[in-house]
């Protein structure tokens, strides 16, 4: 930060924990027809592969210790 010009900051860090019911939003962009679309023009993944993606996220949820954890770091800096 103080290649900008900042001489103070703070870091924070916020956790989401989710369990099955967000496994299954995940599920249902994947199956979306923009998202396969989107990842089948650029080459990234095929309809096939995405099902088999889907499939894994199911069964993972299924399991009693499902936990999808995300982070969100954010700082913020300012002068004086």
């Amino acid at each position: 930060m103080s290649q900008v010009g900042l001489r103070y900051g703070e870091t924070t860090l916020r956790k989401y924990l989710f369990g099955d019911e967000f496994a299954e939003m995940v599920v249902c962009h994947l199956l979306s027809k923009n998202f396969i679309g989107q990842v089948s023009e650029r080459g990234w993944a095929d309809q096939a592969t995405v099902g088999r993606y889907v499939a894994g996220i199911r069964t993972w949820a299924r399991t009693p210790d499902a936990l999808w954890i995300t982070g969100v770091l954010q700082t913020v800096g300012w002068r004086d």
